[in-house]
């Protein structure tokens, strides 16, 4: 564990605890971030309008979706993924759950607010800062801000995945969604 920040340590118990690989989590979920940011600051945010029913059913969809890929692994499932960022990034409701994420990330311990604001200010805001900007203001050298960032991705994929899981054992329970094609169900019963 030499290397690593006790905060650090703490999340990847976390992630191991819903058995997701650490170095995936952090690559899928910086790729989210990443193609969120290229899409808020280019304006291409193609958005289709969708009744409140459409837009149950297609978190439904998706979120079983992401439960899916992020058990995955080789070439064919980081080709799955980057089309599944692609389209979740597109939908009217993803800005609404990063937002809740980041609630989630602000809460963690003391470090939570510096998480939140290095990624708001690495991925989310309107003015992104550069690596010089993010040193002076947070007064931290580069390898302490990226350090930091990868914690804090880290704990964004831990909080998206524990959000995802529980929401689809909860429509399962409501008998929202049939627990045959659930794939929070199938992921418990393989654990």
């Amino acid at each position: 564990m030499s290397g690593i920040s006790k905060h650090e340590a703490r999340i990847n118990e976390y992630l191991e605890l819903v058995k997701l690989d650490k170095k995936f989590a952090v690559k899928i979920t910086r790729s989210l971030l990443e193609k969120y940011c290229n899409q808020l600051h280019s304006g291409d945010m193609n958005r289709i309008p969708m009744t409140l029913q459409e837009i149950m059913e297609q978190k439904q969809q998706m979120r079983r979706e992401y439960l899916q890929i992020m058990r995955e692994e080789g070439e064919e499932a980081e080709k799955k993924q980057s089309i599944f960022v692609t389209k979740v990034l597109n939908t009217p409701w993803m800005e609404s759950k990063i937002q809740m994420v980041l609630d989630q990330v602000a809460d963690f311990h003391e470090v939570g607010p510096l998480y939140r604001d290095i990624l708001g200010d690495s991925y989310l805001n309107v003015k992104i800062l550069t690596m010089r900007e993010l040193e002076k203001k947070y007064h931290m050298c580069d390898s302490s801000i990226r350090n930091t960032r990868r914690e804090a991705i880290k704990l964004f994929a831990y909080y998206i995945w524990t959000y995802a899981e529980r929401r689809e054992l909860e429509d399962i329970a409501a008998g929202v969604v049939d627990s045959d094609v659930a794939v929070a169900k199938k992921c418990e019963q393989a654990s």
